[in-house]
């Protein structure tokens, strides 16, 4: 049984459009359309399931938490040149940085969001120092 849903309107392996991604259904069309829903539907339960998988075990938790660390998806950072002067190019930088990590950090909470508690209990320091205040 395949992954795939069924599609009737695949372009030939070869052809001009056959590596075309995410192809525009035709609006007037109900069952284009359908399909094209069906499809983006599979799609995203296929990627919640991946995350599920991942955070499903210990490792997987501590390794998001690293890549979201790492991404300063939690932090505000605001960045200064040598001689203490704002670095506005910088920032930018370090803000699209911040939001590529708070997308992945959404598309985790969406997929599974005990999972991502169990990440911040296991992994993140402000849940372990409330933890060990209240035993």
């Amino acid at each position: 049984m395949s992954d795939e849903p069924d599609d009737d309107d695949t372009p030939p392996e070869g052809s001009r459009d056959a590596g075309a991604v995410g192809k525009m259904p035709n609006a007037a069309d109900d069952t284009a359309i359908e399909k094209a829903q069906r499809r983006a539907k599979h799609v995203a339960d296929k990627s919640a399931d991946f995350w599920r998988r991942v955070l499903s075990e210990e490792i997987g938790r501590r390794v998001m938490w690293e890549v979201l660390v790492g991404m300063h998806t939690f932090e505000e950072r605001f960045a200064v040149s040598p001689a203490g002067f704002p670095n506005p190019e910088a920032t930018w930088f370090q803000a699209g940085e911040k939001a590529a990590g708070w997308r992945l950090y959404d598309a985790l909470r969406k997929a599974d969001f005990t999972g991502v508690h169990r990440l911040h209990l296991e992994n993140d320091p402000y849940f372990k120092e409330k933890a060990n205040q209240r035993k």
